[in-house]
């Protein structure tokens, strides 16, 4: 568990608040909207945010008030993983061998044979060498902002969404309607937001509408 960033819980490092119980109302965190534990009521601030990671999942949750409970904002996603690269450089060892004979006779009255042989050998010899670099990259994003308006006209009322920020800064996503729970928006169909803004209209007044956006 950690408020610092998934990759922090999902490594269990020093930047996390360690190893904890929790109990989900599914059977992983997954399929848990809410979970309990006391390690949310005595680590986490109130109204906090942070992440829970489990067998290479990792979930962001808020804590509900000063309670020892926490309900679920985003879908679960495997923990982030480290990428390495690794390059090889050979070289080849040459040997090369010359040898030159040379071979004089000579006759008279009497027969004398002389025979000379010289042999050089040159040997060159490279040895093979491997290098390997290895580079490790991780990516953690920010949790989603973004503005809420309501404007009301008679009996409904128009939401609209904007001015989003963190997450990768380039690309939202949003319910394409709004829900009674935050539960059933957790669960609802999200799209890409286009042109950095959404509205919905028609919204009924005096009544509390929910949303999702990654």
């Amino acid at each position: 568990m950690s408020d610092y960033s998934d990759e922090s819980a999902c490594n269990c490092d020093g930047l996390s608040y360690g190893t904890w119980t929790f109990y989900g109302s599914g059977a992983d965190i997954c399929n848990s909207t809410t979970i309990t534990s006391t390690g949310i009521l005595s680590e986490i601030t109130t109204n906090g945010l942070f992440w829970i990671a489990d067998a290479g999942t990792v979930r962001y949750y808020q804590k509900n008030g000063a309670t020892s409970s926490a309900t679920a904002q985003a879908a679960c996603f495997a923990c982030p993983t480290t990428t390495t690269t690794t390059s090889t450089t050979s070289t080849t060892s040459t040997t090369s061998t010359s040898t030159s004979t040379s071979t004089s006779t000579s006759t008279s009255t009497s027969t004398s044979t002389s025979t000379s042989t010289s042999t050089s050998t040159s040997t060159t010899s490279t040895t093979s060498t491997t290098s390997t670099s290895t580079s490790t990259s991780t990516t953690t994003q920010p949790p989603v902002n973004f503005d809420f308006t309501a404007t009301c006209t008679d009996t409904t009322q128009t939401i609209t969404i904007d001015n989003f920020s963190g997450g990768d800064g380039v690309n939202y996503y949003a319910n394409t309607t709004t829900y009674d729970d935050a539960i059933a928006a957790a669960a609802g169909a999200t799209t890409l937001v286009t042109g950095g803004t959404r509205t919905f209209t028609s919204q009924l007044n005096g009544t509390s509408q929910r949303l999702r956006r990654k």
